[in-house]
């Protein structure tokens, strides 16, 4: 039988919800801030906290001796409680992270991505073996593009890997989640916790790498799909004359045109025209007219406060300037990403930190209605 509104057991999962957000959000809490912040008595938040310690889910940690008077107990959600793994299927490397209850990246590895699906199964089972140990995360989130070409496993058979190297314990408190989304929006959800998206209302991430990709976050929501304004824009297949899609391979094909022979890789390409190489600037300005209009048709569409240029080829800084040059002065202004590493996996240890806080913190809101 569910408790009526206002009822002792409603008020007591609330209040155990509540004062487990507290600490997600702040880290170690002295009681006082927790009594402040939640407004109810110390004898509830004593109540809480002894529940909650009797779960595993919180440990007190060393006593803050800074006001007056005594030393207050301080307490924060026990890391080791559950963990969370994050994984990124890119065009070049495969990456995983395991992360704690709290979100803390406890270890990471990545190798290159073989050409071959069955090969690059048997890469990453590998990887998992070694990123996790004896540990069985509750929450997998997978970066990976819906619409990646062959050679990639599809996400069925990353699930089938995923739940036969973990399988559920009967001890677990929650039932364990795999969740598979774009990685533009998991490197959107790592660059909300940088400035300028930060504390922005709304900001654009446009990412310029393998190929041209796009996410969109406003209030701190990333738009994944139809949302009602002006829809999403998905990956921006943006096809030239000769059928080549703007990104890298697109700077290739310009840089081999240019006669540069000598150098392979794009990012290579615009670190010589940043020397002062003449061809190679060719190239990053013919890149950088070709973003122009499709920043100034994603600014009427969006409207966003904050544009930043991102991913492997976006984020050097040369691309920005020249991209800006072509908006001319009265273009949208435009920032650069940040320069964090593995955006796209830090973005998914993020997101499944908050899925196993979700979980975890209703099953402990029911357990404390229970004994309310």
């Amino acid at each position: 039988m569910s408790p009526v509104a206002g009822s002792q057991q409603l008020l007591s999962a609330q209040n155990t919800s509540a004062l487990l957000k507290v600490l997600a959000h702040r880290g170690a809490v002295p009681r006082p801030e927790l009594i402040e912040a939640l407004g109810i008595s110390k004898t509830a938040v004593g109540n809480i906290l002894l529940q909650l310690t009797a779960l595993g889910l919180v440990s007190r940690g060393a006593d803050d001796h800074t006001p007056r008077g005594p030393a207050a107990s301080v307490w924060q959600l026990t890391a080791s409680y559950a963990y969370a793994l994050s994984i990124d299927i890119g065009y070049r490397t495969i990456s995983a992270a395991l992360v704690d209850f709290c979100g803390s990246v406890l270890t990471r590895e990545e190798v290159p991505r073989p050409s071959s699906a069955p090969e690059a199964l048997q890469v990453l089972a590998l990887m998992l073996r070694k990123v996790t140990g004896s540990v069985v995360p509750l929450a997998t989130v997978v970066g990976m593009r819906t619409n990646a070409p062959g050679g990639f496993p599809s996400p069925d058979q990353i699930r089938q890997l995923l739940t036969a190297q973990f399988p559920p314990t009967t001890d677990a408190p929650i039932t364990p989640q795999i969740i598979f989304t774009e990685p533009r929006f998991l490197a959107a959800r790592h660059e909300a916790e940088f400035e300028p998206a930060k504390t922005a209302a709304s900001f654009l991430l446009v990412r310029l790498g393998g190929r041209l990709d796009v996410a969109f976050v406003e209030n701190g929501q990333v738009w994944e799909g139809n949302t009602g304004r002006a829809g999403d824009v998905e990956l921006l297949d943006m096809q030239l004359n000769d059928g080549v899609a703007l990104g890298a391979q697109s700077v290739k094909v310009d840089g081999k045109a240019a006669g540069l022979t000598q150098i392979l890789d794009a990012k290579e390409i615009f670190t010589a025209a940043q020397n002062g190489d003449e061809a190679a600037l060719l190239v990053a300005r013919k890149t950088a007219n070709r973003l122009a209009p499709l920043i100034r048709v994603l600014t009427h569409i969006y409207d966003p406060e904050v544009i930043l240029l991102g991913g492997g080829i976006g984020a050097h800084p040369l691309l920005l300037e020249l991209t800006q040059e072509a908006l001319g002065a009265d273009g949208a202004k435009l920032r650069g990403a940040s320069s964090v590493k593995d955006p796209v996996l830090l973005g998914g240890a993020t997101l499944a930190t908050e899925l196993n806080q979700e979980e975890i913190f209703s099953f402990a809101a029911r357990q404390g209605r229970k004994t309310a």
